[in-house]
């Protein structure tokens, strides 16, 4: 969660910002400022891993940029950056220490920015200043920080809506396939795209970063020693290898 101000003074301080790597980590750090995972590690080594990962699976894909490459990012102009942080944001130390990940991700900097972002909307929320009430992030809100469309649009693709009806005694959570029928619901948006149908870049992005995201999600090493080899990690493990493989399934089939 991140304050009012915070939210206010990042929307300020990126807006006009050219869309680049640097960009988007400022933005993955503020939001999620505090975050950890499962395994009790700093949030932005997952979204670091999901970003580059997927930069790779689209490539492979798709060997030609979709969009015109920004310039070449260097190392000074993502130090200047850096050094600007200080006047909007109390954690620079934060900030900084991710900031100059992935500048040479530039021939995909859009795959990049939706593979950093891709837990946004989903996980992040907003603290009122004053009234303490709390608020979601939203797709308009990602806009407002001069986001493009097309990265947005991905980003919602991978937002969960509210979660389909289940009988949670239905589903076994020591049995891959019982938890794979359950997860498929979640993402079957993300199945049942008409083949034949024109496939928009948007679509591409968010098939390669749930494709990363099950393969930083199934790997067990992540998780705490004590906690590797507990059977219901083991076959949590095997349903994101499952939805791994079906997901890259309809990626040949739509590219």
């Amino acid at each position: 969660m991140i304050s009012e101000i915070d939210y206010k003074n990042l929307v300020h301080f990126v807006k006009d910002m050219p869309l680049s790597p640097a960009k988007v980590n400022v933005i993955a750090s503020v939001l999620h400022t505090g975050q950890t995972d499962r395994g009790g590690h700093d949030y932005m080594e997952h979204l670091q891993f999901v970003a580059e990962a997927s930069c790779k699976i689209f490539r492979s894909r798709m060997p030609k940029p979709c969009v015109p490459p920004p310039l070449q990012q260097t190392v000074k102009d993502v130090r200047q950056i850096a050094d600007k942080m200080d006047a909007f944001i109390n954690r620079p130390a934060a900030l900084s220490r991710h900031i100059f990940h992935g500048i040479n991700e530039t021939s995909s900097v859009h795959q990049y920015a939706v593979g950093m972002l891709h837990d946004s909307i989903e996980d992040v929320t907003i603290r009122g200043e004053g009234s303490g009430e709390v608020f979601r992030l939203f797709r308009e809100d990602l806009l407002a920080m001069g986001l493009p469309t097309v990265v947005v649009d991905a980003v919602a693709l991978l937002t969960k809506k509210d979660k389909p009806e289940t009988d949670a005694a239905k589903v076994d959570r020591f049995d891959p396939l019982s938890l794979w029928r359950n997860y498929q619901k979640q993402i079957s948006h993300l199945l049942s795209w008409d083949a034949s149908a024109p496939t928009s870049e948007s679509y591409v992005m968010a098939l390669c970063t749930k494709i990363a995201d099950n393969q930083h999600n199934k790997d067990l090493e992540r998780l705490r020693h004590k906690d590797r080899g507990k059977p219901q990690n083991v076959a949590r493990s095997a349903m994101y290898s499952i939805s791994e493989s079906f997901l890259t399934n309809q990626l040949f089939r739509v590219t």
